[in-house]
């Protein structure tokens, strides 16, 4: 187990965090998030994520 196995893992919790947030925003349609933004939520949700 190298530095390479370390860094396998970062990427894949990190993909693996991406998706879960990603279903709990697109669950909650982006309301409650930036409730005083109805369009262009995603885009700056997705940026500051």
């Amino acid at each position: 187990m190298g530095w390479g196995f370390f860094v396998w893992v970062a990427i894949v919790r990190g993909l693996f965090l991406w998706l879960v947030k990603e279903a709990l925003s697109a669950r909650l349609g982006y309301r409650g998030i930036y409730p005083q933004e109805e369009r262009g939520g995603e885009e700056k949700y997705r940026f500051l994520g």
